[in-house]
């Protein structure tokens, strides 16, 4: 019995014995398989990491290219670029800001600054609105006055710029009347003949700017000047108008004198030449107590600029005829 047991015995240990080798046989399997596994997922994670670097790399390449383009062109993307420098024409101007323009414009417009006056708006000019091409106009007209030789260019500039103003908003009575001023002097600055042409468009612009604003003393003094031209012709230009004009215009000295005094009645002392024109048609009309009432106010005027100094030579050289 003790044989057998023990024979016994050892068969169940062999048996056992290949049981565990198998098993230790599997595990080694098993854990050889997880040991691949590990290394192909680590191979993977590697690869997409280099990958990632890789994408990284022309990613910051891309940035540093894209930066260096937007230094060269001087844009700017959702930022500032450093340093910056804003340029006023590469911005739409927000009311508020047109408003403050125009209003420190026409400060120094005021103050006879007419060259301070161009150089504001010209740096603004890209704006491209009437606002600003109406002003400028006007300021570069007055400047005319005080150079007689750059007189035609600086008109022809003004001219042009009147002609934006009429052509961005043609329902601005300043757009017309300053084209209309700008086409009687530029034509009278290319002959008679000429000037004698563009008063039939010259009046029509003058007439519109009045329509869209009757309390503009300005305008009333030019059409005054229109009326008083008019009935002052000279012999000669006379019969040019004759021959150009199927029906001639006409005027008379009461119709300027009617200007004239609208003009002082919506507001009083505005221009020193309108004193000055009140006096010569009072003196056309041979009423001497009344011209010489406005010729003694426009020899008294202050002299600021060209239109003063010219008002008051003149009126004293025709109060002596009082």
């Amino acid at each position: 019995m003790s044989l057998v047991s023990n024979y016994t015995c050892r068969v169940l240990n062999l048996l056992n014995f290949d049981k565990l080798l198998h098993l230790n046989r599997k595990n080694n399997r098993i854990g050889q398989l997880i040991e691949l596994f590990i290394r192909r997922q680590n191979r993977q994670r590697l690869c997409l990491v280099n990958k990632r670097q890789k994408v990284k790399k022309q990613e910051h390449f891309t940035l540093n290219k894209f930066v260096l383009i937007q230094s060269f062109l001087g844009i700017s993307f959702g930022g500032k670029s450093e340093p910056e420098v804003e340029k006023n024409s590469t911005r739409i101007m927000s009311g508020k800001k047109l408003d403050e323009l125009v209003l420190h414009a026409d400060q120094l417009f005021d103050e006879n600054k007419y060259s301070d006056t161009i150089e504001l708006l010209k740096s603004y000019e890209e704006q491209d609105t009437y606002e600003i091409q109406w002003r400028l106009a006007r300021a570069l007209y007055s400047l005319s006055k005080t150079d007689e030789s750059k007189k035609k260019e600086l008109v022809d500039e003004a001219f042009n710029y009147a002609k934006r103003a009429l052509e961005l908003n043609e329902n601005h009575f300043a757009a017309h009347k300053w084209y209309a001023v700008l086409l009687d002097t530029k034509s009278g600055l290319e002959g008679t003949k000429q000037r004698v042409q563009s008063l039939e468009n010259f009046q029509k612009h003058l007439q519109r700017a009045l329509e869209l604003n009757p309390q503009d003393a300005t305008t009333w003094y030019i059409l005054g000047e229109y009326y008083y031209g008019l009935a002052d012709l000279n012999w000669m230009t006379r019969k040019v108008v004759q021959v150009v004009f199927a029906n001639p215009p006409s005027a008379t000295f009461e119709q300027a004198l009617e200007c004239y005094e609208k003009a002082e009645n919506i507001s009083p002392d505005f221009y020193s030449l309108n004193k000055l024109s009140l006096g010569k048609t009072f003196l056309q009309l041979n009423n001497k107590e009344k011209a010489k009432e406005f010729l003694t106010k426009a020899s008294n005027v202050d002299v600021l600029n060209e239109d003063d100094k010219k008002c008051k030579e003149e009126a004293l050289k025709l109060l002596k005829k009082c």
